[in-house]
């Protein structure tokens, strides 16, 4: 049977199947998944620094060996944004202690110079009294006292009316032996 219309049939050609590999992937998802890390991590600021420059490296080289997908770059811009980050909160850890304890300092100075005027009223409100013959009684004397002796009465006058916060008095056998305003307390020795 010769069938003049038949073609013969080509023969079956397999062609691979190549798959299209983008150049560094495993780089550029190392350095997405480093950023996220570092990212997440910023208030442990030595791991997310470590972190984010290690994104910021397989994100460079990722692009070096031609990666120019999205993976690679957001890899790069977490790890330069947490790097950032991470940093500014170290710095914010050395820096806030430090300012507080200026301060803190400073509140102290300021306590001690106020029991140190408040000592220096008691004790010339002392010696007056005792000149004029009513020495005060040893003890301590508050000015918050709802009956103020009158010792108390004149070293608030001596004072004046710039001191509002609340003193203690503590007079000895031979006059005033220390002064406390706002919780600092002042002796002659300091």
């Amino acid at each position: 049977m010769n069938n003049n219309n038949y073609t013969p049939q080509q023969p079956f050609v397999v062609t691979p199947i190549v798959p299209i590999v983008t150049p560094a992937k495993g780089l550029a998802i190392a350095s997405l998944v480093l950023g996220i890390i570092s990212f997440v991590t910023i208030l442990l600021f030595p791991i997310a620094i470590l972190l984010g420059i290690l994104a910021i490296i397989f994100a460079c080289v990722a692009k070096s060996k031609g990666n120019k997908g999205g993976m690679g770059t957001s890899g790069l811009v977490l790890g330069i944004l947490s790097t950032t980050l991470a940093f500014l909160v170290l710095i914010a850890a050395i820096i806030v202690p430090s300012m507080l304890s200026i301060a803190n300092n400073s509140r102290e100075q300021v306590d001690l110079a106020n029991a140190h005027s408040v000592y220096s009223a008691a004790q010339a409100t002392y010696v007056e009294m005792k000149a004029a013959g009513n020495t005060p009684t040893q003890g301590t004397y508050y000015s918050t006292d709802s009956t103020l002796p009158a010792f108390t009465k004149a070293v608030i006058n001596n004072l004046g009316a710039s001191y509002t916060k609340d003193f203690k008095i503590f007079i000895g056998t031979n006059g005033v032996i220390s002064a406390t305003y706002n919780g600092t307390t002042y002796t002659p020795s300091d």
